[in-house]
């Protein structure tokens, strides 16, 4: 079991020793191992091969690439001897007696002329002996030189190599072998009788003997001892007939006529010792048909017939060393028919040296695109191929930049470019993996600045490197979570969450204040917000005191990136480029789900106890005003009715009311009461209306009864969404597997609205451990500015960011902010996104001169969120605090720069549907792997039919997208909103399982919660890409499907980068070859050579719009 423990993850995709479909041989393979190591001999190699449900040569495979990731080595296998070799191979006893003493007297021979005995009993050298005299002998059942190799591990060039200097140092031993062997192949007794159906396991010679004696017995006793004359073209090939060459019947009733002659040596005498009688006949004294032979095709001395016939059936034709190339293989052997067809056509191809230069032409091709030598055979692969280049040369991926024209490289430049900025930004606003102290648990060191992404290491990273490189170390502590997570395996039990010891841990109402530690100040560092509207920070140690300690790019500089990034996304070209890419891509992952559907399935069948309903899911995006149901919050409603009407819950009118004056106001009572009184469901009404939505949040249409039972700042401090919160955490807690980051509301109206926010978790001890929040800023400029609570957009950006700084340069002054930011994950803005946006100004003014009552446009907010929260970071990671992560809504409607800011500044984004209309962001959102949190269910009720939806389309093509809720109070009906969405991508979008649970590792790679839940929920490597970070008993999530996506992903990467890489001053250029004959032939010339006779250089052609540009230059 420690074996396969050790070898499962170095076999894993993106290993470099990958077993792919061979994957079902692991564990005998580890079982065969420990077997040879302990010798006791209880597994052997056959019967961990039909444990492994594979053929030898398969098996054999396998063996050698889970001895090369355990770098076990060839030494562990047994030494094979001549005998063992001879029973796998020669089915005859005597032969087989015989063979062997010819193999000992090989050994002898070779002794004899100055070879070294070790060097004689290497196993490499035993499997050539017994090939050669095998050859020789014409054994029939003798595989080809490159199976024979696979299944006994060694080198099929080099035994071809040492079979063609045995046969020019020991000539005479190899005719004595050929000419005794004759009389013992001779004498070999005829199978048993059986019926002359043509099956795939029997060999061509076991037809010819069949049909021979049935054929015989059938004829009458006069024909039978008449001996036919051979035809002169028959005559002339006898030497060469081939089992290849025999043609099987058709029907019983109509036979084919078997072309055949007399033979002339008794090798061809397939029974001799009835070739005086009068009642049998050999094949060979069979009359003849007028019909030409397909041997007879074939030229005496043709490249064709010294490719098939071995090389005692070309006595014409030396064996030199000369003759003997890599391709050529002097020793192979006819097949039977029955193999896979492709296997076919590689060998007759290897047989025809016409064939063989296209071939060669075929390889150096290959290594032009790899620079590395790349292994043309994908069923026979030496031992140095690396498999990770061999996916690659399947996948076809780098072979796009083969068939670029210069408009086409240019473009990907130009998607590289966009990548680049968007790195750009998410570096200095620090939201990457191993920015956030909260990342190290103790385990994780961090990861190289080149190698970090948003959601895990990058997919193009190195991992071979990264593990053998030491990781950055930023020095932070493990950070501790409180209230502590509960142990791996818990239940809950009345109100309590108990361990299977029986050991209760601490829950949300054990949380105390008293025990959180509150750090000091920091000295020497100071923060102000800039005339351009950022909080700068300053280390007032340095020299340069002025100049911001951070880098925070400037608004100006985010207008440039934004409008380049607009102007790539709107080139037509770069549109019709990125849409066949993608449709490309939507398209392999159906080819992929037709051919790993049943297993995939199998895969998850073999993962005990784990299943779509006790795999975690985290909503990522759900407001937490509306996170209950309809039904939940009628009951909690009636419940106060009854039990507290006295309670005062308001002051309106100089008066303060109670519950039921509130109610009588109303002219309802609880007995009222009803979903439909309510009428807090989004219905068909408030489709594209998103005024009649936002007043969907008002209980009976009375923003009184929203005022007091969704806010949190309220008349009784928002005593009764508190009690409403605890229940819902309690749901949540009970199922176990589902998670919730609430989004809840800091308006920026007044700069002490952190604090209430903080204080309301803190004295309501709102923590739970599943459980984040995520703070939302309403984009309401124009509200605030109408009623006076501001006077220009620097007050919004000063009472939302300033409490921050504040708590950051001293945690004491606000000490519950500063708790209660430990359990928040990031920050997002919502509005309405359809609103009409008018750029009334050429440059936009900074905040503190935006005095209009016009709200800024939606890329203005944008960037003020980004770059405050980046000066934040950066200091609060200087500090060892949490950071945040940018999450804004997105998408969902309105303009195609929304779309393009979001792409430059933030970590994911919620809802994203319209990047259906926009295919070149589309694809930098994919080739980013951006996270998408989708709500089909709230698209529907808005902007978007189920049929219309994008989700499917997404998914198919590889985006990084998850499900979430957006608002279950207005869209769903159960107390569990989430699998409401999973019903519908399983129900209404045919979603499989493996699909679900994708979506749901999604999620959690996608969500903020800290590093050591993570690990836990997803496994130890879940930052890593592809299958090296899945554990699929973790998220059932088959590693075929993650291997499929992360090759797909890299192979895009791979384009994008070598088109990058092009010079872009000058096309680039296509050398041809042009062949001097009519095959195809390569010529490499030295450095320097003159190429102008044999190469011709092909330049690509420059698009219209350069060759317009270069006219109008030439006429200026």
């Amino acid at each position: 079991m420690a074996l396969l423990l050790k070898a499962k993850p170095k076999t894993a995709a993106g290993s470099g020793h990958e077993l792919g479909q061979l994957s079902t041989s692991l564990a005998p393979i580890c079982a065969l191992l420990a077997s040879e190591q302990l010798g006791n001999g209880e597994i052997t190699e056959f019967t961990a091969q039909n444990a492994a449900c594979l053929d030898k040569a398969a098996f054999n495979k396998a063996l050698r690439i889970v001895h090369a990731a355990l770098d076990v080595g060839t030494s562990t296998r047994k030494q094979e001897s001549y005998a063992s070799l001879l029973d796998k191979h020669v089915s005859h006893p005597l032969l087989r007696t015989q063979l062997e003493k010819y193999c000992t007297q090989v050994e002898r021979d070779a002794k004899a002329l100055g070879m070294k005995a070790t060097d004689l009993r290497t196993h490499e050298m035993v499997c050539t002996i017994v090939y050669w005299v095998c050859a020789a002998a014409r054994v029939h059942e003798l595989p080809d030189v490159r199976i024979f190799g696979q299944e006994h591990g060694a080198s099929a060039k080099k035994i071809t190599d040492m079979c063609t200097a045995l046969t020019k140092k020991l000539a005479p031993l190899r005719k004595k072998i050929v000419e005794e062997t004759k009389t013992a192949t001779a004498r070999t007794p005829s199978p048993t009788k059986r019926t002359a159906m043509a099956t795939p396991r029997r060999s061509v010679r076991q037809h010819r003997e069949i049909l021979t004696k049935e054929s015989v017995k059938k004829r009458p006793a006069s024909e039978a001892t008449t001996t036919p004359t051979a035809t002169p073209s028959r005559a002339v090939n006898a030497e060469d007939d081939d089992d290849d060459a025999v043609a099987f019947p058709e029907t019983p009733t109509k036979r084919r006529k078997l072309d055949s002659s007399p033979s002339k040596s008794p090798s061809k005498q397939l029974f001799p010792a009835a070739a005086a009688s009068s009642s049998r006949r050999t094949l060979d004294e069979l009359p003849q048909t007028p019909r030409k032979s397909r041997t007879a095709a074939t030229p005496k001395g043709s490249p064709l017939k010294k490719a098939i016939l071995p090389v005692d059936e070309a006595p014409d034709v030396e064996m030199e060393e000369a003759e003997v190339s890599e391709d050529d293989e002097p020793y192979s052997r006819t097949f039977r028919r029955f193999r896979p067809v492709y296997q076919e056509q590689r060998r007759w191809s290897a047989r025809d040296s016409r064939l063989r230069k296209l071939m060669k032409l075929g390889e150096a091709r290959k290594l032009e695109l790899f620079q590395h030598p790349v292994g043309s055979d994908p069923f026979y692969e030496e031992e140095e191929v690396d498999h990770g280049l061999k996916e690659q040369l399947w996948s076809g991926e780098a072979h796009a930049t083969d068939i670029l024209n210069a408009e086409q490289a240019h473009l990907l430049q130009a998607f590289q470019k966009c990548l680049d900025i968007r790195d750009k930004y998410m570096l200095k606003s620090r939201q990457r993996l191993g920015d956030d102290p909260r990342d190290y648990d103790g385990v994780f060191k961090g990861v190289d600045e080149k190698g970090a992404d948003v959601c895990g290491v990058r997919p193009d990273t190195n991992l071979r490197s990264l593990s053998k490189t030491d990781p950055p170390n930023p020095g932070f502590a493990k950070w501790k979570i409180y209230p502590e997570p509960p142990p791996p395996h818990w239940h809950w039990k009345q109100d309590q969450v108990v361990s299977t010891t029986g050991q209760n841990h601490a829950h949300g109402d054990n949380f105390d204040f008293g025990k959180c530690e509150i750090p000091g100040p920091v000295e020497g560092w100071s923060f102000k917000m800039d005339v351009k509207g950022v909080y700068q920070v300053y280390d007032d140690g340095k020299e340069e005191k002025d100049k911001p300690a951070f880098d925070i790019p400037d608004i100006r500089e985010y207008f440039m990136d934004l409008e380049y990034v607009l102007s790539v996304i709107a080139d037509g070209p770069t549109k019709s480029f990125a849409y066949r890419r993608l449709k490309y891509l939507s398209s392999k992952f159906t080819m992929y789900s037709l051919l790993n559907e049943f297993q995939e399935m199998a895969d998850m069948k073999r993962v005990p106890h784990r299943d779509f309903y006790n795999v975690r899911k985290v909503d990522t995006h759900i407001h937490h005003s509306s996170s209950m149901n309809q039904k939940h919050l009628l009951r909690f409603i009636k419940s106060k009715m009854k039990r507290s009407p006295d309670d005062v819950v308001i002051f309106r009118d100089g008066q303060e009311l109670t519950l039921s004056q509130v109610f009588e106001s109303l002219k309802l009572t609880a007995y009222d009461l009803s979903i439909d009184t309510l009428d807090m469901h989004a219905h068909q009404d408030s489709f594209h209306r998103f005024d009649k939505f936002n007043l969907k949040y008002n209980p009976i249409g009375e923003s009184r009864l929203r005022e007091i039972f969704l806010k949190t700042d309220n008349y009784i401090q928002g005593r009764y969404l508190a009690e409403l919160t605890k229940e819902l955490m309690t749901d949540l807690e009970q199922s176990k597997y589902q998670n919730v980051e609430w989004r809840i509301s800091i308006y920026g109206r007044t700069p002490d609205e952190w604090d209430k926010l903080a204080r309301w978790v803190i004295d309501h001890k709102l923590y739970s451990h599943n459980v984040r929040w995520l703070i939302q800023i309403p984009r309401l400029y124009e509200v605030y500015k109408a009623n006076g609570s501001v006077k220009t957009f620097e007050g919004i950006v000063t009472n939302v960011f300033r409490p921050l700084f504040e708590v950051t340069q001293n945690p004491q002054s606000h000490p519950e902010l500063h708790i209660f930011l430990q359990r928040v994950i990031g920050f997002d803005t919502v509005d309405d996104e359809s609103k009409v946006e008018r750029r009334i100004h050429k440059k936009f003014p900074y905040p503190r001169l935006w005095d209009l009552p016009q709200s800024p446009p939606y890329s203005y907010w944008i960037y003020y969120m980004f770059a405050n929260m980046a000066s934040l970071n950066n200091w609060r990671r200087l500090r060892g605090f949490n950071t945040f992560v940018f999450r804004p809504h997105c998408g969902e409607a309105g303009d195609t720069d929304h779309l393009t800011s979001a792409f430059l500044t933030s970590h994911s984004i919620s809802h994203g549907i319209l990047l259906r209309k926009v295919p070149a962001l589309q694809y930098l959102f994919y080739l980013r792997q951006i996270g998408i949190a989708m709500s089909p269910l709230s698209n529907n009720a808005l902007f978007l039919t189920y049929e219309r939806n994008p989700l499917p389309d997404f998914f198919k093509t590889g985006l990084n997208v998850s499900l979430s809720t957006d608002d279950p109070l207005q869209f769903h009906f159960t107390k569990e909103p989430l699998l409401e969405e999973y019903s519908v991508a399983a129900h209404i979008y045919k979603f499989p399982q493996s699909s679900l649970a994708e979506l749901a590792r999604n999620s959690v790679r996608q969500s903020g919660f800290e590093m050591e839940i993570k690990r836990h929920w997803l496994g130890s490597n879940w930052y890593l890409p592809g299958a090296a970070g899945n554990d699929i008993n973790k998220t059932n999530v088959p590693d075929i499907r993650l291997a499929y996506r992360h090759s797909t992903l890299l192979g895009e990467l791979e384009m994008i980068r070598q088109a990058s890489s092009m010079k872009q001053e000058s096309a680039p250029i296509i050398k041809v070859a042009l062949p001097t004959s009519s095959l195809p032939t390569i010529k490499e010339p030295e450095k320097g050579e003159d190429q102008a006779e044999s190469v011709r250089e092909i330049h690509i052609q420059p698009t219209p719009d350069v060759i317009a540009a270069k006219a109008m230059g030439s006429r200026s």
